[in-house]
Protein backbone atom coordinates (compact mmCIF):
# COMPACT_ATOMS: atom_id res chain seq x y z
CA UNK A 1 0.00 0.00 0.00
CA UNK A 2 0.91 3.38 -0.90
CA UNK A 3 2.29 5.82 2.47
CA UNK A 4 -0.85 7.58 3.25
CA UNK A 5 1.55 11.24 2.39
CA UNK A 6 1.73 9.81 -1.38
CA UNK A 7 -1.88 8.74 -1.16
CA UNK A 8 -2.86 12.12 0.22
CA UNK A 9 -0.98 13.89 -2.86
CA UNK A 10 -3.14 11.78 -5.71
CA UNK A 11 -6.20 12.24 -3.97
CA UNK A 12 -5.87 15.83 -3.44
CA UNK A 13 -5.18 16.16 -6.99
CA UNK A 14 -7.88 14.64 -8.08
CA UNK A 15 -10.04 16.41 -5.74
CA UNK A 16 -9.03 19.69 -7.00
CA UNK A 17 -9.37 18.61 -10.45
CA UNK A 18 -13.35 17.70 -9.22
CA UNK A 19 -14.15 20.68 -7.73
CA UNK A 20 -12.69 23.16 -10.46
CA UNK A 21 -14.79 21.61 -13.28
CA UNK A 22 -12.19 19.71 -15.00
CA UNK A 23 -12.81 15.99 -14.20
CA UNK A 24 -16.76 14.81 -13.77
CA UNK A 25 -16.29 11.51 -12.12
CA UNK A 26 -13.57 10.21 -10.09
CA UNK A 27 -12.92 6.39 -10.89
CA UNK A 28 -11.02 5.37 -7.48
CA UNK A 29 -8.79 2.20 -6.95
CA UNK A 30 -7.96 1.02 -3.58
CA UNK A 31 -5.24 -1.27 -3.14
CA UNK A 32 -5.45 -3.52 -0.32
CA UNK A 33 -8.98 -2.77 0.28
CA UNK A 34 -9.29 -3.79 3.78
CA UNK A 35 -6.93 -3.76 6.31
CA UNK A 36 -7.77 -7.31 8.62
CA UNK A 37 -5.52 -6.79 10.97
CA UNK A 38 -7.10 -3.73 12.23
CA UNK A 39 -10.73 -4.54 10.66
CA UNK A 40 -10.22 -0.79 9.02
CA UNK A 41 -12.23 -0.87 4.80
CA UNK A 42 -9.77 1.68 2.97
CA UNK A 43 -12.90 1.94 0.38
CA UNK A 44 -14.99 3.37 3.08
CA UNK A 45 -12.42 5.95 4.56
CA UNK A 46 -11.80 7.22 0.78
CA UNK A 47 -15.31 7.72 0.33
CA UNK A 48 -15.81 9.45 3.92
CA UNK A 49 -13.14 11.71 2.91
CA UNK A 50 -14.21 12.38 -0.53
CA UNK A 51 -17.75 13.38 0.86
CA UNK A 52 -15.85 15.65 3.35
CA UNK A 53 -13.66 17.12 0.32
CA UNK A 54 -16.88 18.00 -1.71
CA UNK A 55 -16.89 15.74 -3.79
CA UNK A 56 -20.56 13.67 -4.22
CA UNK A 57 -20.88 10.41 -3.82
CA UNK A 58 -23.05 9.57 -6.99
CA UNK A 59 -19.48 11.17 -9.01
CA UNK A 60 -17.49 8.44 -7.70
CA UNK A 61 -16.37 5.22 -9.36
CA UNK A 62 -14.52 2.87 -6.52
CA UNK A 63 -12.76 -0.06 -7.82
CA UNK A 64 -11.73 -2.31 -4.50
CA UNK A 65 -11.40 -5.95 -5.88
CA UNK A 66 -8.02 -5.48 -7.46
CA UNK A 67 -5.02 -7.01 -6.20
CA UNK A 68 -2.47 -5.77 -8.89
CA UNK A 69 -2.51 -2.92 -11.59
CA UNK A 70 -3.29 -5.68 -13.98
CA UNK A 71 -6.72 -6.52 -12.18
CA UNK A 72 -7.46 -2.67 -11.45
CA UNK A 73 -7.39 -2.42 -15.49
CA UNK A 74 -9.75 -5.01 -16.28
CA UNK A 75 -11.99 -4.61 -13.48
CA UNK A 76 -12.07 -0.57 -14.13
CA UNK A 77 -13.20 -2.10 -17.74
CA UNK A 78 -15.95 -4.21 -15.80
CA UNK A 79 -17.07 -0.71 -14.31
CA UNK A 80 -17.27 1.97 -16.84
CA UNK A 81 -20.49 1.49 -19.18
CA UNK A 82 -20.56 0.38 -23.05
CA UNK A 83 -21.65 3.52 -23.86
CA UNK A 84 -18.49 5.30 -22.59
CA UNK A 85 -16.18 5.13 -25.48
CA UNK A 86 -15.67 8.58 -26.59
CA UNK A 87 -15.24 9.14 -23.06
CA UNK A 88 -11.85 10.24 -22.14
CA UNK A 89 -10.23 9.23 -18.96
CA UNK A 90 -7.94 11.50 -16.61
CA UNK A 91 -4.71 9.21 -14.68
CA UNK A 92 -3.54 10.58 -11.50
CA UNK A 93 -0.93 8.18 -10.40
CA UNK A 94 2.59 8.72 -9.26
CA UNK A 95 5.06 9.30 -12.16
CA UNK A 96 7.01 6.53 -11.44
CA UNK A 97 4.06 4.19 -11.76
CA UNK A 98 2.56 6.21 -14.78
CA UNK A 99 4.48 3.80 -17.63
CA UNK A 100 3.60 0.69 -16.46
CA UNK A 101 0.08 1.93 -15.90
CA UNK A 102 -0.10 2.84 -19.48
CA UNK A 103 1.30 -0.06 -20.83
CA UNK A 104 -1.22 -1.69 -19.42
CA UNK A 105 -3.72 0.49 -20.89
CA UNK A 106 -2.64 0.49 -24.29
CA UNK A 107 -4.62 -2.71 -25.26
CA UNK A 108 -7.91 -1.78 -22.78
CA UNK A 109 -9.86 0.51 -25.35
CA UNK A 110 -10.29 2.89 -22.69
CA UNK A 111 -8.72 6.86 -24.38
CA UNK A 112 -6.24 7.70 -21.44
CA UNK A 113 -4.57 10.74 -20.37
CA UNK A 114 -1.41 10.39 -18.31
CA UNK A 115 -1.63 13.19 -15.48
CA UNK A 116 1.62 12.25 -13.53
CA UNK A 117 1.56 13.83 -9.13
CA UNK A 118 4.68 13.68 -7.22
CA UNK A 119 7.21 13.31 -10.40
CA UNK A 120 10.35 13.27 -8.82
CA UNK A 121 12.84 16.06 -9.47
CA UNK A 122 16.10 16.31 -10.45
CA UNK A 123 18.93 18.09 -8.68
CA UNK A 124 20.10 20.96 -10.25
CA UNK A 125 23.77 20.68 -8.93
CA UNK A 126 25.46 17.69 -7.87
CA UNK A 127 26.71 17.59 -4.74
CA UNK A 128 29.96 15.14 -2.93
CA UNK A 129 27.06 13.99 -0.58
CA UNK A 130 25.25 12.59 -3.78
CA UNK A 131 27.65 10.04 -4.06
CA UNK A 132 27.35 8.86 -0.32
CA UNK A 133 25.47 5.62 0.43
CA UNK A 134 22.03 6.11 1.31
CA UNK A 135 18.81 4.77 2.64
CA UNK A 136 16.59 7.18 0.24
CA UNK A 137 18.91 5.06 -2.73
CA UNK A 138 17.96 1.85 -1.67
CA UNK A 139 14.31 3.00 -1.45
CA UNK A 140 14.43 4.37 -4.73
CA UNK A 141 15.96 1.29 -6.02
CA UNK A 142 13.12 -0.79 -4.67
CA UNK A 143 10.57 1.23 -6.31
CA UNK A 144 12.53 0.95 -9.63
CA UNK A 145 12.68 -2.65 -9.58
CA UNK A 146 9.05 -3.36 -8.49
CA UNK A 147 8.43 -1.20 -11.67
CA UNK A 148 11.07 -2.63 -13.93
CA UNK A 149 9.54 -6.17 -13.07
CA UNK A 150 5.97 -4.75 -13.27
CA UNK A 151 6.26 -3.60 -16.97
CA UNK A 152 7.80 -7.00 -18.12
CA UNK A 153 4.46 -8.93 -16.79
CA UNK A 154 1.95 -6.91 -18.10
Amino acid sequence: MKSPEKLKIHITEAIRLYRLGKVKKLLITVEGAINYKKGISYADKFIRYMEDMGVDTKDIILEKEARTTSENIENIKGLIPSSSNDVSFLLITSGHHMRRVLKGFENSGLNITPYGVDVPSVHPKLIWRDFMPSWKAAMSWQKIFHEMIGLAVI
